[in-house]
């Protein structure tokens, strides 16, 4: 495939037909943030576009969190998709992203977990996360992923990382190909994607569960300045947390950070 060179993107490579659905993979050796620069340019951008990077100087996480990615090969990308009908939908196109992530991953021989709402660990070091926002005024949404594809133990440390994080390239042992895992990627989440689509969010919920990192836990969620605790009951259907308390109510949140209790010895 022959790279458009001639658009309006300076540094951009743009190629036809690479991303989602014939979409265009419009590629970047370095940005600041691909959430960022595409939801600025959403206007300019089609449900199937991707924007990826090598390389991101200011790359974001959930609730305002940096996500590192030097240069060298790992991975940041941007999915255009469409706003679901039901607004409810917007938090399993996330968790459905992760999910591809996870199959990508279990595909190259690691095993994967995946932490509510939208993390993919390795024995529960963090190796990829999701961030999904909605642009009040489009019709479009934007999933960033960040995959650490190359990033080494040396640069983990050096940014206090070493116990929360790993790699692609620590877990084999061995380096990757960025492009090739760029396209595997692109493809597993195609094919994600087209799954939950034909079998619906029951789909998303068995295969979270079977890679279900808090399963059987007691956990606290934070929303806001609130925080409640309670033993984890799993994912419903529609990608909801869901909790109950020592009394025996449940709930469900559609949000929110958790984190596992851990109880000191007696």
């Amino acid at each position: 495939m022959i790279p458009d060179t001639t658009n309006e993107w300076p540094g951009a490579e743009i190629l036809p037909e690479q991303g989602l659905w014939s979409g265009r993979l419009i590629l970047f050796d370095s940005l600041p943030s691909t959430n960022t620069w595409t939801k600025a340019h959403l206007n300019s951008l089609h449900a199937g576009d991707v924007v990826a990077a090598w390389r991101q100087t200011a790359g974001r996480g959930r609730f305002s969190r940096s996500w590192i990615t030097p240069a060298g090969g790992n991975i940041a990308l941007s999915l255009v998709l469409d706003k679901p009908a039901q607004p409810e939908q917007a938090l399993s196109l996330g968790q459905t992203a992760a999910l591809a992530v996870a199959r990508l991953l279990e595909s190259l021989g690691i095993r994967t977990q995946l932490k509510w709402p939208n993390d993919v660990l390795v024995q529960s070091r963090k190796i990829s996360g999701i961030l999904a926002e909605a642009a009040s005024a489009s019709d479009k949404i934007v999933i960033g992923i960040g995959l650490n594809t190359t990033i080494s133990r040396e640069e983990l440390k050096a940014n206090g990382l070493e116990e929360q994080a790993t790699s692609i390239f620590l877990e084999l042992g061995r380096q990757v190909e960025a492009e090739q895992v760029l396209s595997q990627l692109l493809s597993s989440i195609h094919e994600t994607l087209a799954e939950k689509q034909k079998q619906g969010n029951r789909y998303l919920a068995r295969a979270w569960k079977i890679r279900d990192a808090l399963l059987g836990a007691e956990i606290e969620i934070i929303v806001g300045e609130e925080s409640w605790r309670g033993r984890y009951q799993g994912m419903d259907d529609l990608g909801r947390l869901m909790i109950q308390f020592s009394g025996g109510e449940d709930r469900t949140f559609w949000s929110g950070e958790v984190v596992k209790v851990r109880r000191g010895k007696n």
